[in-house]
């Protein structure tokens, strides 16, 4: 999500859950998944990049210090926990599939 986290839990998850997020989920699991396999996992990545270099585009809403900072500190805790994310579905799949 290209939102900060506090923004997406009270927008998106706060109060009121999110028909959009659900919805989406479910068509994705019905697409790629026998109701009895695995389905997906939800995964959340915050504030996340835009734009590799923010020097080449006016994007004056975006801070590009806090960005690249986070995309440093954050995004290979994200990438791990994907991996990890994708380890555990892979074993969970039935064996024969």
């Amino acid at each position: 999500m290209n939102v900060p986290k506090d923004y997406f839990f009270e927008h998106y998850l706060g109060r009121r859950e999110s028909d959009t997020l659900n919805t989406f989920e479910r068509n994705i699991a019905h697409i790629l998944a026998d109701p009895t396999d695995v389905l997906p996992e939800r995964l959340y990545a915050f504030d996340t990049w835009q734009f590799t270099d923010y020097d080449k585009y006016m994007a004056p809403c975006f801070d590009k210090e806090a960005k690249a900072r986070l995309h440093e500190e954050q995004f290979p805790k994200d990438l791990e926990a994907a991996f990890k994310a994708g380890v555990r579905m892979a074993q969970a799949l039935p064996k024969n599939a």
